[in-house]
């Protein structure tokens, strides 16, 4: 099997070499886009919901400051406001260390700075892990296309993928991949084991199944790079809505639980007045 690209047959014709670059830089514009409107998200979710916990145990420590604990005393069964308020600010702190938890671990997603063994974890995130794998995937094959297209044997395609690729486990699967084609493994073969997987990726494996011409190659890898930066633009929009409407409905519960608590306290006071 032959482990270097052919020159493809464009490649002669003035302006070829330009084209190819700018649908590169395209695509990498693109995909910086896609990132800063995750990365826009996923920041004012946490502002959102952030801003609600404050309010919401100002609130319950407002409250409580109102409230005679003498008058609580004297309704057999009333739980006091200091055990409420502190049940409350409890619950409010462990939620806030989930959620900063939660949200770092996005951002260092988002950022390709997991380690490797973090990467299945990541990505089997409702929504968020399909959009960020598809990132990670479309920028291997604008990386793989840019070296097919400038005839470099794939061994070396991988490589220079593995230097340019920021998410670690791509980076070790193309440095394995290069390994295997120096063994004599087809392209396929590669694509069948990568760490991220698609449409764009499974469809690249089943056509070079069968036709592995270096032209054939080129054309596959160009298709496949379109194909998952779309797929990456849908993803990401859907995902940077989900994460949007998520911080608003999670802020919305989380004020809501503070004014549940505040209106309990206050029928309490209620009573304790009646009850003196």
């Amino acid at each position: 099997m032959m482990t270097s690209a052919m020159k493809p047959p464009d490649e002669d014709q003035p302006g070829w070499s330009s084209a190819v670059e700018a649908k590169v830089r395209v695509w990498d514009q693109v995909r910086r886009e896609l990132r800063w409107r995750l990365i826009r998200a996923l920041s004012l979710s946490l502002c959102y919901l952030l801003a609600a916990f404050a309010v919401g145990a100002y609130l319950l420590q407002a409250t409580g400051s109102l409230l005679d604990e003498d008058f609580l005393d004297s309704l057999p069964g009333t739980v006091s406001p200091e055990q409420l308020i502190s049940f409350l600010l409890v619950a409010y702190a462990i939620a806030a260390v989930v959620l900063l938890a939660l949200m770092s671990f996005c951002f260092l997603t988002l950022f390709d700075r997991l380690p490797a063994g973090l990467q299945p974890v990541a990505a089997i995130l409702p929504s968020f892990g399909s959009a960020t794998s598809s990132l990670s995937l479309s920028a291997f094959w604008s990386s793989f296309y840019r070296s097919v297209t400038k005839a470099q044997p794939y061994e070396t395609a991988f490589e220079t993928a593995s230097r340019e690729l920021t998410n670690p486990a791509m980076r070790k699967w193309a440095s394995l991949g290069a390994l295997w084609i120096s063994k004599g493994h087809g392209l396929e073969e590669v694509f069948v084991y990568a760490p991220l997987s698609d449409c764009s990726t499974r469809a690249a494996a089943a056509l070079l199944k069968s036709n592995r011409d270096p032209e054939r190659v080129a054309e596959v890898v160009e298709r496949a790079a379109s194909g998952s930066h779309q797929l990456a633009y849908s993803r990401v929009l859907r995902t940077s809505r989900v994460i949007f409407a998520t911080g608003i409905l999670g802020s919305a519960i989380v004020s809501l639980f503070a004014l549940s608590g505040v209106i309990y306290l206050t029928y309490d006071l209620i009573r304790g007045l009646y009850w003196w």
